[in-house]
């Protein structure tokens, strides 16, 4: 039982054979070799500076179900946004086309409670 707990420890030695082993066959096969160089720098390339992960001007419909100073002041901040184009603001559910839109953000009757400062620990 001893063997092969013995066996199976950790070897730096076995690691160190592995990893001369695959060297070798690395320079045997040239396209893996070029492979394993290649792409992680056309996926450097792609990600950096191809794809763009910061949306902008995304068109966005909003169901507004109420008039109120918190709906009007988040519809301004979103008009004010560069994320955001507003193409419909609805104010009653299945009004309108959202066809358009490609997001649509829904701002329940009762709005959005207002945040409040947070309170300093009494003792």
């Amino acid at each position: 039982m001893s063997a092969r707990v013995a066996h199976a420890r950790f070897s730096f030695a076995r690691v160190a054979a592995v990893f001369r082993k695959e060297l070798v066959q690395m320079r045997r096969d040239r396209i893996t070799f070029a492979m394993m160089l290649g792409l992680p720098i056309v996926q450097l390339l792609l990600f950096g500076y191809a794809i763009n992960t910061d949306p902008r001007h995304m068109p966005t419909a909003v169901e507004a179900r109420e008039d109120g100073p918190l709906t009007r002041a988040f519809l301004a901040a979103m008009k004010q946004s560069t994320f955001f184009d507003l193409v419909a603001v609805l104010h009653r559910e299945g009004e309108g086309d959202r066809d358009e839109a490609e997001h649509c953000r829904e701002n329940p009757r009762g709005g959005v409670a207002p945040r409040r400062r947070p309170q300093p620990p009494r003792h």
